[in-house]
């Protein structure tokens, strides 16, 4: 199958590369049909929601260690489950000691 430039499997590839690219402009050239079947793949098979295939994009590729190692929807396929749990994780730790210090707050006012 080939992905037209407008599918959003095609666009969701271009947009990981496009971060890829931000990261590290020497970036090797990719075959962005497959990296749109592995976008398919996603969507298809593994029931994946655009919204959150994005966001996963965004925070993969600022994250410092992630960065270096999705630098392709094969990769971001394979890992996405781990990508979500520390993603997830990470997002809920300054909430957690946020809480932390209010209940500490709360107790030596209290």
């Amino acid at each position: 199958k080939t992905f037209l430039s407008d599918s959003i499997e095609y666009r969701l590839a271009e947009y990981l590369l496009n971060h890829i690219l931000k990261n590290n402009p020497k970036h090797k050239p990719v075959n962005i049909q497959s990296w749109a079947k592995s976008i398919d793949l996603m969507l298809r098979i593994d029931k994946r929601e655009v919204e959150e295939i994005k966001q996963v994009i965004q925070w993969c590729q600022q994250d410092e260690f992630w960065r270096t190692n999705i630098l392709s929807t094969s990769k971001l396929r394979e890992q996405y489950d781990a990508l979500v749990v520390k993603m997830d994780d990470k997002k809920g730790k300054p909430q957690t000691i946020i809480k932390q210090y209010i209940n500490e707050a709360t107790d030596e006012l209290g």
